[in-house]
Parts: C-alpha cells; structure tokens; sequence
C-alpha cells in the first residue's frame, strides 16, 4: 500500500523488537570511555590517599585486586555479559536495563570458562564439559533432603507435571523470563494444563533448583515456575536429557528460615574433601555480617563443622558413585539461624567449565583453593 495507509512493521506484524543484538560502533566507543572514566576515578583517589598519607579502604583495595582496567579487559567482557539463555551464553551489555550505569564485570560467581583457560593453572587436571558430566538426578537424594530438613515423607506433597504443561510452562517462560511476570493469556493456559491446585508451599523442582519465596494460591505457583531462571533451566536440561522423563514437583511445608540469605555453596573437588564455602547469596551483605570478628569467626569455624558432617552422609549414601566422587560435585546448604545446623538442598556438576556458579570465589583465580590443592577450608562471606 502506499501513501498515508502505507503498511509498517509494528502495525503488520505486532510488536517489533527494536534492539540490535550487538552494540554499534559509537556505543562502543562511549561503553570504552565510561569504563576509562572509571579507571580515573579510582586512579585519582588512590593517588589522594597516598599524598595524604591514609591506608586505602577496604573497598577500593578489592577493587583494585580485582577489577581489571579498560585496557586489560577483553572485548568480549567489555561489550557482552553472560546469559544463560542466550546463545553462546553470551549477550550484549546494552541488553540489560540501565546498563550504563551498572559495574558487569563481576570477579565472582563465574561459570562456562574454556578448556584454555583452566588448563592454564591446572594443566594436570582432566576438565570436563557440562555434557560430560554425570547427570545428578535430585530424586534419589530426596531422602537424604528430607533427613537434615527434619521432614518426613506425608510432609512433601508431589505434583507429576503433564507434558501439556511442561510444553505451555516452557513457552511462556520464554516472556515471563524477560518481563518478570505472566501474561493473562499464558496464565489461563496453564491453569487448563495444571493438574491439581495446592495451599501455601515452598517450591522445589526435583531436576531443578530451589525456588525462594512462599506459593501463596495456584497462579502464583506456576507463575513463579516460569519467571525462574534456575528452575526453567532444570526443566529444559531435563526434556534435553530424556525427552520422555516424567518430572515430577514437589511441594515442601513454607519455613521463614528457607531463604537465600541463609543458603551456602559448598564446594566439593575430586581431592576426596570440602574445599571452600561461600555465600550463597553473594551480592548482598552476609546477616551476620554487623557481628564481632570474633564472633563471626565462631560461626564460620561452625559452619565448616556442620558442612563436613552432612559431606560425610553425602559420599556415603548409596545414589554416590565412583564418577560422580572423581569428577568432583557442588551441593548447597541452608542454615537454621539459630543453631547454625545446615540442611541440604540440592547437588550441582563442579568445575571451572560446568554452569554452577562460583559465588564468592573465581573458577580461575581461586582454581587452586576450589580444586582442593589448599589445605584449609576457606569460608568467604560478603561483608559490604
């Protein structure tokens, strides 16, 4: 058509996505001179506390240790971030909202480096792919879950998820993941599709991970299912694995102590013991952190006790195997506030180029310490 009723893009085909997959060469340009900004600002005051005589604070030394400048960073690091979704795994900066106002760089929590890159430190290490890993089903370790969670079985209720709504979760977590939430029109899908209604939970994927908050009706628990980065990735790894496996949903009693703030990462190499602990919820400051260093030095040495005991019962129990034990694994814990006695929530792959994060520690900069070449248990804790 032509003229003032000339057909566009948005009116013919409805939403039109507008951002380009990669950033342009003048957004580049100003993403490299916000970085060197930044370099001065940190260079400036680092040369005024030294004029002035002053020890340069806590924040900045980290900084410094471990912020690589404009210059030492690769391009890769200065124009695209890690998404788990993405192709490659990689994507554009400018596809995070703010993204010019926010540090992506992070010294933490990394996951899928190369071969190269671990070989570098560890070249008499053999490193495996995340498709080279043995697949660690949750469902045979649900007795031992329940065990240091103090639950028995009439506790959990089990949901087996038809794969009607397996297909309609997946396809609606495709925007919920994005926007944060359900349209109204996903939501009546899958209410059709769902096979039962529930009472207020705490949700747990058996091929999946934890999910964090209470379930407080029906809609709100498939809603949360879809807008959940780790429990959409179980569900997809799983349909990956064994297109016909049944996945089942299980469906734990709400606790005010099951929260993320409580949670660590326990880091178990091929070395036959536990390595390091970390934070789990690394990007907020630890809630024990306004307490005495004594104090907090009691805790940590607690927390490592209790930690070993339950990696104890973890190589003891009949669903561990000789691979899983040489290749190394990961399980997360929870801890009771109040007597500090941690409880198991999942096992995860362990190595600089599976998916599991490294939290507080760096798959490459900590290799030595996480694949149990140290002789102390080191316990890392977000002060700030």
């Amino acid at each position: 058509m032509f003229g003032p009723f000339k057909a566009t893009s948005p009116l013919s085909g409805g939403l039109l996505w507008k951002i380009p997959w990669r950033l342009s060469s003048p957004q580049k340009r100003r993403q490299r001179k916000r970085l060197r900004l930044v370099d001065n600002v940190i260079a400036t005051v680092d040369s005024a506390l030294k004029k002035q005589n002053m020890e340069p604070t806590r924040n900045l030394t980290r900084w410094k240790e471990e912020m690589p400048t404009e210059e030492e960073m690769r391009p890769k690091d200065k124009y695209t971030m890690f998404d788990r979704k993405a192709k490659g795994y990689r994507k554009g900066v400018h596809r995070l909202p703010k993204w010019t106002r926010l540090s992506r760089i992070s010294a933490n929590s990394t996951v899928f480096h190369t071969r190269e890159e671990i070989a570098e430190i560890l070249p008499d290490i053999q490193h495996f792919l995340p498709e080279e890993q043995p697949w660690i089903l949750l469902g045979p370790w649900l007795d031992l879950i329940f065990s240091s969670q103090g639950l028995s079985n009439t506790a959990v209720y089990r949901i087996e998820l038809p794969k009607r709504f397996l297909v309609q979760v997946i396809h609606a977590s495709q925007l919920g993941l994005y926007m944060g939430r359900l349209s109204e029109s996903h939501s009546e899908d899958l209410a059709d599709a769902f096979p039962t209604k529930t009472t207020e939970v705490f949700l747990l994927i058996i091929y999946a991970l934890l999910g964090d908050g209470s379930i407080k009706n029906v809609e709100d628990l498939w809603m949360r299912l879809a807008t959940s980065v780790r429990d959409m990735a179980g569900i997809r790894d799983s349909r990956n694995h064994d297109i016909s496996q049944r996945i089942r949903m299980s469906l734990f009693p709400w606790r005010d102590d099951k929260q993320t703030k409580f949670e660590y990462r326990v880091f178990c190499p091929p070395t036959g013991k536990t390595a390091a602990i970390s934070q789990y919820k690394w990007h907020s400051p630890w809630y024990h952190a306004s307490l005495a260093k004594k104090e907090l030095e009691h805790i940590a040495s607690r927390l490592v006790e209790h930690c070993e005991v339950l990696y104890q019962q973890v190589i003891t129990h009949p669903e561990m195997t000789d691979i899983l034990k040489q290749r190394g694994f990961v399980f997360d814990v929870t801890e009771n506030p109040k007597t500090q006695h941690v409880q198991l929530i999942v096992l995860n792959d362990f190595g600089a180029l599976s998916g599991c994060g490294a939290c507080l520690f760096h798959w490459i900069k900590d290799a030595k310490l996480l694949y149990g070449l140290e002789e102390k248990v080191e316990v890392r804790t977000a002060a700030s």
